[in-house]
């Protein structure tokens, strides 16, 4: 709402309000890779190569989280992969689920394929929380990963 300061006196009088003054806007421009090298090095430095996550798989367009699943990896590498909706374990070489360092590089990968990317990174550890990609063409992937160590 803007107020006439003068209106102020004028009946009938408004009620006590704050009144904030804006001198000047700046626009900013986002940058789609903002973040991303930070939260990088934070993931590095973290020294996490045995973990555990869950990973959900959404469906943006259908509103379906339809592949959600507990990833174990040890020394870097996926020891075992659960689907966390019925107990399944899949050998996890039959699995394409990434490892969090795995996420970074499909990130990397969907920007060189034209999709916007926006990316939440946890701000302790780094890993991509959450990550949506879509592109032109209307294909779009949706992330969660909750790090369980």
């Amino acid at each position: 709402e803007v107020v006439d300061p003068d209106a102020v006196r004028d009946d009938p009088p408004f009620p006590p309000r704050l009144v904030i003054a804006i001198d000047e806007l700046t626009e900013v421009i986002p940058d789609p890779g903002a973040g991303f090298d930070d939260a990088r090095a934070r993931w590095a430095s973290a020294g996490l190569d045995s973990y555990t996550f869950d990973i959900v798989f959404h469906d943006i367009v259908e509103a379906d989280f339809t592949d959600t699943f507990t990833v174990e990896v040890e020394g870097g590498e996926i020891v075992a992969v659960t689907d966390s909706g019925n107990g399944y374990p899949y050998p996890p070489e039959d699995v394409l689920v990434p490892t969090i360092d795995g996420l970074f590089e499909l990130i990397e990968e969907y920007r060189i394929e034209g999709a916007t990317v926006d990316v939440i990174y946890d701000v302790t550890f780094g890993f991509p929380s959450v990550i949506v990609a879509t592109r032109p063409d209307g294909w779009n992937q949706g992330i969660s990963v909750d790090l369980r160590r």
